[in-house]
């Protein structure tokens, strides 16, 4: 497997223009080490460049996939033959800005609508809701608490509250 760098950018030019991003994604082209394991220098290579219809608010990694939010929806990309591949989306609520991963389970954070939980299945290339928030919230960020075998989730909102 190789690693990636994968970036999401967004260019703003008021109210009149609807927004524009980019995605990219990119290698690690080269790298010198020393006998100390010191990296020395190394380079990226671009591998992916295009304009996406909105603005590439998170991305994150699910099982070998990307997984990107645009707006109000997530898409799961495939990267093939230097170009991405739609694998799934979803279309969500309001607009999309946390996205957190473990294992096949997505836990997002929609700006006014709290939080949701996902599941991707990698055979059937599917997106699923399995659970949400119905109580609205402005949620700023949502994250996994793991406590042994206890998983849960924590939110920050606009009241400067930790929700777990």
């Amino acid at each position: 497997k190789k690693g990636y760098v994968v970036a999401g950018t967004m260019s703003s030019m008021g109210e009149e223009v609807s927004a524009r991003a980019k995605s990219w994604s990119s290698t690690l082209w080269r790298s010198f080490l020393t006998p100390r394991n010191h990296c020395l220098g190394s380079s990226l290579k671009c591998l992916y460049d295009k304009e996406q219809k909105g603005p590439v608010t998170e991305i994150d990694c699910i099982l070998g996939h990307i997984i990107s939010a645009i707006g109000q929806k997530i898409y799961v990309w495939s990267f093939l033959n230097n170009d991405l591949v739609g694998v799934a989306f979803i279309d969500t609520q309001i607009y999309i800005h946390s996205i957190s991963v473990i294992k096949n389970f997505v836990l997002y954070a929609d700006i006014t609508k709290s939080i949701s939980l996902l599941t991707f299945d990698k055979e059937c290339k599917t997106l699923s809701v399995i659970s949400r928030d119905y109580e609205p919230m402005e949620v700023y960020r949502c994250e996994y608490v793991v406590d042994g075998t206890n998983l849960g989730f924590m939110v920050s909102d606009s009241n400067c509250n930790l929700v777990i």
